[in-house]
């Protein structure tokens, strides 16, 4: 159950949810008006997979209305804009039983309606946080979790960094994305990401990780073999 507690007064939001938020992803607009929810709605004749939809709350008076309920589409990373007028989502429409299609990044606007962004994208980005009009995400790119910009209105997603992986993102009030950045041989730290050039800098070294040691005194190759698979194709193995 979602509970809305202000003061000594305790409202359920949510008092016929059954196993609805068994499984759920909540956003609040930074104003506090508006929140947002994933919502399960019930497995899917067709493959038996769950449906999931949003669920939108007027925190001001408790009122709720379902968002984007179709058969075989499933949704992701709920993220609600600053006055909660739009709710950014991965959308994965309509599930195939041979394959599944890469879900859409974009958002829902007041009336409902789904506006994908950055379509000719080749990522399957999960929607962090907004900045402004656009989208922040991660998206695997060549093993990497990269962090994305999808803009209204361009065809492709824009890769902010090249280095490292990023998680954790969220905006920060001076405009910048702060995030948790990791490398090889780097433990992961606290990060903040300037848009729209991506240039990184690092906040602090949580971990106390000296940066300056030699990879020689962190890794070393004991043993490699190059060795052939049941149908004769090399595979190289290391410890």
């Amino acid at each position: 159950h979602l509970i809305l507690i202000d003061g000594a007064s305790r409202l359920d939001l949510t008092p016929d949810a059954g196993r609805a938020l068994h499984e759920t992803d909540i956003a609040i607009s930074a104003d506090g008006q508006v929140a947002a929810a994933l919502w399960t709605t019930g497995a899917n004749p067709d493959d038996f997979a769950p449906d999931t939809a949003v669920r939108r709350f007027d925190l001001t008076g408790g009122s709720s209305r379902l968002v984007g309920s179709v058969p075989r589409v499933t949704h992701a990373n709920v993220r609600l804009n600053a006055d909660g007028s739009r709710i950014g989502a991965a959308r994965s429409e309509p599930r195939m039983m041979a394959r599944f299609g890469r879900p859409l990044v974009g958002y829902y606007d007041a009336a409902d309606s789904f506006h994908p962004l950055c379509e000719g994208t080749d990522h399957w980005g999960s929607p962090m946080c907004w900045a402004g009009e656009s989208l922040i995400c991660t998206a695997p790119v060549h093993g990497h979790t990269r962090l994305l910009r999808y803009a209204p209105g361009a065809e492709e997603a824009v890769e902010l960094s090249t280095v490292g992986t990023f998680s954790n993102a969220t905006m920060m009030p001076d405009g910048r994305v702060l995030a948790l950045q990791s490398r090889w041989f780097r433990p992961a730290e606290p990060v903040a990401v300037s848009l729209p050039d991506g240039s990184v800098q690092q906040l602090a070294s949580l971990s106390g990780f000296d940066g300056q040691e030699t990879l020689t005194s962190t890794c070393a190759f004991e043993d490699l073999r190059i060795e052939s698979s049941v149908d004769g194709t090399p595979i190289q193995s290391w410890v």
